[in-house]
């Protein structure tokens, strides 16, 4: 598989490697760190690509419920201290979320985040803001024993002179949290057992 990105986007086509699901959160070798220059008085985008795998023991439906369930995302993302919806609707492009992000188990920024993306029960795409700029992607996908879950996120941090130090700390940080949260989250979807109507 090859990214999207070529000539039309101005970044180079990158290749993608797939790997095997498991139980446990895969890289999908797809990591990088590139620097665009704000110029003298502006500030440096450091950019960080991370992709992560996970087989799910759900059917998609109900991991697709899981992760659309806006303020229980907090009890399996780490980084995140709470999550609010800041709309009057919950599902479909143009939700708005506020998220209450932790570094290092501090609550230090209320991150906005907006749906651009609805496939339900198969994609979500987020748009992120503040000092973390970019987009996520949740991709859900039937799988043998229950739903391969891929998480994708290609975020800039807007940090003015030591970007690509701040890119260096971030990637593995970032890595870290998503491997703990989809485990987390798998973790949840075991102990709470088959959806039932």
């Amino acid at each position: 598989m090859v990214d999207a990105a070529g000539p039309a986007s101005g970044r180079a086509p990158r290749a993608v490697a797939k790997v095997a699901a498991t139980a446990a959160p895969r890289a999908m070798d797809r990591e990088r760190s590139r620097i665009d220059s704000g110029g003298p008085s502006g500030p440096t985008l450091a950019d960080v690509l991370v992709e992560r795998e996970i087989v799910l023991p759900v059917p998609i439906e109900e991991a697709w419920t899981a992760l659309i369930d806006w303020e229980r995302q907090a009890d399996w993302m780490l980084d995140a201290g709470s999550v609010r919806v800041v709309t009057d609707v919950r599902e479909g492009v143009g939700v708005r979320l506020a998220v209450r992000t932790r570094l290092f188990g501090i609550a230090t920024f209320t991150e906005p985040m907006e749906v651009t993306g609805w496939d339900p029960p198969r994609r979500l795409d987020i748009r992120h803001g503040s000092l973390i700029e970019g987009s996520g992607s949740w991709a859900l996908e039937p799988v043998d024993g229950g739903t391969r879950f891929t998480w994708r996120e290609d975020v800039r941090l807007a940090i003015p002179l030591v970007g690509e130090l701040a890119a260096g700390v971030y990637r593995p940080v970032m890595r870290i949290l998503m491997e703990r949260a989809m485990r987390g989250l798998r973790a949840n979807l075991i102990a709470t057992g088959p959806a039932r109507s």
